[in-house]
């Protein structure tokens, strides 16, 4: 340490002002304010420039293609929906189709068996049941009348392989037309 604080008197030197430099410089012109900030930026070189227009262009075209697909997005949904309404309606009609043909059916099975029942021949049973059997055809034919308003209807009914017209005739009774043409009642 010792060495260090005598250092000799040669190796320090000390800068002097010399009377040939000026005091004050004039870099500029006196007009412009000292207020100003002037950003020296390097200009951008080509591959810089091309970057930065990509990066511009591909944030345009996200922009673009995000509406692109919402467009998208919503057309499809609207055309899911629309189909899913046209499947329900299609459901809606078959299954109506359906109970239409089951209530067909069941109109079928309820003639049939009020034909049976009209078909029923009381001669050879008790007094008794031929009454039974006859207030049941009168409430049959009530109801038929109800039904068709009171005009004459006819039913084809086929029974033993023959075809026969049936009629409900204005004085209320069945007539089956083929006797009634064989009798020459017709």
């Amino acid at each position: 340490m010792e060495h260090n604080e005598k250092e000799s008197p040669e190796r320090i030197k000390t800068a002097t002002l010399s009377s040939s430099t000026p005091k004050s410089i004039n870099l500029g012109d006196d007009n412009v304010s000292h207020n100003t900030f002037v950003v020296l930026e390097r200009p951008l070189d080509k591959k810089a420039k091309k970057e930065q227009l990509n990066k511009q262009k591909s944030k345009d075209i996200t922009s673009l293609d995000i509406v692109r697909i919402l467009n998208e997005i919503r057309e499809e949904e609207k055309n899911m929906n629309e189909k899913n309404m046209e499947i329900l309606e299609k459901a809606c009609f078959q299954g109506q189709e359906i109970l239409r043909i089951k209530r067909q059916k069941l109109q079928r099975l309820h003639m049939k068996e009020e034909l049976r029942i009209m078909m029923i021949d009381t001669s050879a049973v008790p007094q008794m049941l031929q009454e039974y059997v006859h207030q049941w055809k009168k409430e049959i034919l009530e109801n038929q009348v109800k039904e068709e308003s009171g005009v004459a209807w006819k039913r084809w009914v086929t029974l033993e392989r023959r075809k026969w017209w049936w009629q409900w005739s204005e004085s209320g009774k069945w007539c089956c037309l083929e006797k009634m043409v064989n009798v020459g009642m017709l």
